[in-house]
């Protein structure tokens, strides 16, 4: 009995320590959490019929169970408000969950572009007001206008980037663990990272090549979203503007790059950037001899 007792104290000690606290039970527990979630979507999804099915502009050719992005949000945000209930986090969290709104909404009606755009400039609207906001000039309005392009731009820059399986959530998972090495968990945007870092990777064993789930507008946008708000939160220490440029466009880069290079070429071919195709980075590589998991 003594030594049962032993090994309880013990162990309450051991989870009580700060890195315990900060480090390894947020990871743990969005990372279990998401995969549980994850896996009794595609188990259910096929049943209620939430699958996407093959098309022509699009790289899938089998019937995927979608709306992975939930299981990610809902293991996300569990773990963010235990671990790390600031009160910017809990606005954060509402704002993402506002724009998987509109993600979804999109997933399940389709809505126009110029609809998603105006939904999505009103969201970043709304996380410059809380807050978030690049400090690049003595101008707000000039640091405002950037900031709501820049959220804009990689919320649609991620979205574009979920063309083939296992990119957007593994790039997402870097651009996260980016964050997190840049701030540090104690940092309250870098315990989101970390969430959304260990959320989107407990989803990834699902979404990896042969893709059992998508993670759909729902889950491309939010993710953007965040990432896109972390990645200014990220800046804010940093001294000198070109880093406080820099730090951003490193941590997302190859959602960047892509972004720009297919709304390039599908420009120069006459075609509207928000149509999908079979042109992107990922496809390009596959063209030329490398597999889908390379």
């Amino acid at each position: 009995m003594l030594i049962g007792l032993s090994q309880t104290s013990d162990m309450r000690m051991l989870l009580s320590l700060p890195l315990m606290r900060t480090w390894v039970l947020p990871l743990v527990c969005a990372f279990l959490l998401a995969a549980w979630l994850t896996r009794l979507l595609v188990r259910i999804a096929p049943r209620r019929g939430w699958v996407a099915t093959p098309r022509q502009d699009r790289w899938n050719a089998r019937i995927v169970a979608q709306f992975g992005g939930i299981p990610i949000l809902l293991a996300f945000s569990i773990n963010a408000s235990y671990f790390f209930p600031t009160r910017q986090n809990l606005v954060l969290l509402l704002l993402t969950w506002g724009m998987a709104v509109i993600g979804l909404a999109d997933d399940v009606a389709g809505l126009s572009p110029k609809t998603k755009l105006l939904g999505q400039t009103l969201m970043a609207a709304l996380a410059v007001y809380a807050g978030i906001a690049y400090p690049l000039t003595p101008s707000f309005w000039i640091n405002a206008a950037f900031t709501v392009f820049w959220i804009v731009g990689i919320t649609n820059a991620i979205n574009l980037l979920d063309n083939m399986d296992g990119l957007a959530a593994g790039i997402a998972v870097i651009a996260a663990a980016a964050v997190v090495l840049l701030v540090g968990p104690s940092n309250p945007i870098g315990g989101l990272a970390l969430c959304m870092l260990a959320a989107t990777a407990g989803f990834l064993i699902f979404n990896w090549n042969p893709a059992k789930v998508f993670m759909g507008d729902v889950g491309a946008l939010s993710i953007g979203f965040f990432l896109a708000c972390a990645s200014v939160k990220t800046a804010d220490p940093v001294s000198g503007l070109g880093t406080r440029l820099f730090v951003p466009c490193l941590v997302l880069f190859i959602a960047i790059f892509d972004t720009l290079l297919v709304s390039v070429t599908r420009r120069m071919h006459g075609r509207r950037i928000s149509l999908g195709a079979r042109d992107h980075a990922s496809h390009r590589l596959v063209l030329i001899g490398l597999s889908e998991r390379q």
